[in-house]
């Protein structure tokens, strides 16, 4: 199983120039984000995190998967882990995705909503792929 791309949004920026004490100050690469105002780059950073927390949980199955082939771990241990993953990315739907409001948001509404459709994409197809799996271990 191939490690999930990471979305495209992270890492996107621009060279923005950064006053430092040096006046040879250079172009650094800044994320969109740290544009925003605050609330829209705190709703981005938790975005960003829950993308984190998501691509553990796709790295977790994906290795249960491969366990399961190899025959390294016992049916019930392996739907037991599942079980597990199912809870945690429910969990991460309502805290991480779900609880941020972008109705609020003025200069990052936009980003922060495409963001949470393509996590709430992402969630259903791990959920999806869950559901396979434990109908595959019966």
């Amino acid at each position: 199983m191939p490690t999930p791309k990471r979305p495209s949004w992270i890492g996107s920026g621009a060279k923005v120039p950064i006053q430092a004490a040096n006046p040879r100050s250079q172009a650094v690469e800044m994320p969109a984000w740290q544009r925003m105002s605050i609330a829209s780059a705190k709703s981005m950073q938790q975005l960003l995190a829950t993308e984190t927390t998501l691509c553990e949980l796709e790295q977790k199955v994906a290795s249960v998967q491969l366990a399961l082939r190899a025959v390294q771990v016992p049916r019930s241990s392996a739907k037991s882990q599942l079980a597990q993953i199912e809870a945690q990315a429910k969990q991460l739907e309502a805290a991480g995705v779900d609880a941020v409001i972008t109705t609020d948001l003025q200069s990052g509404r936009q980003a922060a909503k495409d963001v949470k459709k393509e996590l709430l994409q992402r969630l259903e197809l791990l959920f999806t792929r869950l559901d396979g799996l434990f109908q595959q271990l019966g």
